[in-house]
């Protein structure tokens, strides 16, 4: 299994670990990947788009089917599912230069997700035309009760690839999320760590120091400056 190194700011999300992600995919030569958290408190579509956005860049025409209704958009139209020869109408073309692929499952329509040979036939079939097809998952142990089931989903897919928070994913919930889809056959080949939310507890120790009233000024300003800009306590 690859871990991939975490980025230390929002921008080296969408540039350090996408490369050497790409690279090792490439090797590979993976066409369908899932991105899925273990649970809700790390959200996984940035990671999504940017892996997207970096395949679209080096002219690999790109799809991304965002399975995940958190935060996505309503609409009344249940865009695509499997089986449903895919249109102009299913997709919408990101700036980025990939093509998401517009679809809200339903609780009649997630079993056609669910049907591991009917969703890879679909994949093969009716995105054909996609030289990599990106899909955003639901959390593995928060999937809402129309969502596909992450798990299942997963199996459809080339690859898998597990997205992390630092300090936000529980350690037990990271190891039995990817015990689980290693058990129902899907293809881990990596974890990435994502710390760009990280809890930053540099200005939380600035604060305090400045309340102490037994330091001089000067030592104080220099010692908080020091703390708020300290790559080792904020992330």
């Amino acid at each position: 299994m690859v871990h991939f190194k975490p980025a230390a700011s929002a921008a080296e999300v969408q540039r350090a670990p996408i490369e050497s992600l790409m690279l090792n995919l490439g090797k590979l030569g993976v066409r369908v990947v899932a991105v899925v958290a273990p649970t809700s408190v790390q959200e996984v579509r940035p990671m999504s788009r940017a892996l997207c956005a970096s395949f679209a860049a080096a002219d690999i025409k790109t799809a991304l089917i965002d399975l995940d209704p958190t935060g996505a958009a309503e609409d009344a139209d249940p865009g695509w599912n499997p089986g449903l020869k895919l249109s102009a109408m299913h997709t919408q073309r990101d700036p980025a230069g990939y093509d998401l692929v517009v679809s809200r499952p339903t609780q009649q329509t997630r079993p056609l997700f669910n049907n591991l040979q009917h969703f890879r036939r679909a994949l093969m079939e009716d995105l054909g035309a996609y030289k990599a097809v990106i899909i955003n998952l639901s959390p593995i142990f928060d999937a809402g009760s129309t969502a596909p089931n992450p798990i299942a989903a997963a199996r459809a897919a080339d690859a898998v690839i597990v997205v992390c928070g630092t300090g936000r994913t529980d350690a037990s919930d990271a190891t039995k999320a990817v015990n689980d889809l290693t058990a129902a056959g899907c293809k881990v080949i990596g974890t990435i760590l994502d710390n760009t939310d990280a809890a930053q507890v540099g200005p939380e120790m600035a604060e305090a120091l400045e309340r102490l009233t037994f330091l001089p000024p000067r030592m104080k300003q220099v010692l908080g400056s020091a703390l708020r800009n300290s790559k080792l306590l904020n992330g």
